[in-house]
């Protein structure tokens, strides 16, 4: 806890107790007085100085009323104070929790793996545009035009710029899954792209030797 959070749980504390402790004081005071009483008398020590009426001790109710009202004040405070401490005691739990779990998804190992799985992520998005504006157009394409046509496609459609690394994704389709491409290179440097069967049990034939 902060300083902050101490004073906030002690203040409100002390300003509940101070009453309290003022609202038991005469019961305390009583039973105080009978204990002395009692214990003085069986020493048969001089009693003057104890406010106290020897008919109050030869009642018993005064007495057990005292005596609750003592329990049930510091009771109720002690149980009071106990659920504020737990509440803020479980809050904090959650807030480290929350902390080191945030922190360690964004920490050492965590961070490497992150960016990782961000950069396939994009890879792929990146492999599924340039596969299906190939697959779409069906004559061969170079890179600068199929770049250009996704770039313009994806500012129409929803009006954000993107920077394709279009020769990277070319590369990465060409050498799929180690030795079998999803796009063919002409002798001219153009791209057609495999049909969506062939492509389609690639990806399957992939997907049963990893899982």
């Amino acid at each position: 806890m902060l300083l902050r959070d101490k004073l906030l749980f002690w203040i409100p504390a002390i300003a509940a107790g101070v009453p309290t402790v003022f609202k038991i004081i005469p019961q305390f005071t009583l039973i105080v007085s009978v204990i002395l009483f009692v214990l003085f008398g069986y020493l048969k020590i001089d009693l003057n100085f104890i406010q106290i009426q020897s008919e109050e001790i030869n009642e018993v109710m005064p007495v057990l009323v005292a005596m609750m009202s003592v329990l049930i004040g510091c009771g109720g405070f002690a149980a009071r104070q106990y659920a504020t401490y737990k509440f803020k005691y479980l809050k904090f739990q959650k807030e480290v929790t929350d902390t080191l779990f945030f922190r360690n998804l964004a920490n050492q190992f965590g961070v490497v793996q992150l960016l990782v799985d961000a950069a396939e992520e994009e890879e792929c998005k990146e492999i599924f545009l340039v596969y299906s504006f190939l697959l779409k157009h069906g004559e061969p394409l170079d890179a600068a035009t199929l770049d250009q046509q996704i770039e313009r496609w994806f500012y129409e459609k929803w009006n954000s710029e993107i920077n394709v690394d279009i020769a990277n994704t070319l590369k990465v389709m060409e050498n799929f899954g180690g030795d079998r491409p999803l796009v063919q290179k002409t002798e001219d440097g153009k791209y057609t792209a495999l049909p969506l069967a062939e492509s389609q049990a690639i990806v399957q034939d992939l997907l049963r030797q990893n899982f």
